[in-house]
């Protein structure tokens, strides 16, 4: 089981940590016995210069090659306090 990403595993990749305007993070989420799903991914946007960070679970379709948000209640929504946002950025 492998930890989540953070804005410093970019660290040794040169200066896209410090010029990039927007870091989105993709990688599989739990599924309800806590293993990594293959049909669960977590979208973690860990850097937004403009506006707040915030963290979305999808279903996957591979063979649709679709997504779909889950339910709002599922998400865990992190926000910027000095924006005051609350709605989780990947909104449909």
């Amino acid at each position: 089981m492998q930890r989540a990403p953070i804005l410093s595993d970019l660290a040794e990749s040169g200066q896209i940590e410090q010029h990039a305007d927007i870091v989105l993070a993709v990688y599989p989420g739990k599924d309800s016995s806590g293993k990594d799903s293959k049909t669960i991914l977590v979208m973690n946007l860990l850097k937004n210069r403009h506006g707040p960070n915030a963290s979305s679970e999808f279903r996957v379709t591979w063979e649709h090659q679709r997504f779909e948000e889950l339910e709002k209640k599922e998400n865990k929504c992190s926000t910027s306090p000095q924006h005051g946002y609350t709605k989780p950025a990947f909104s449909r």
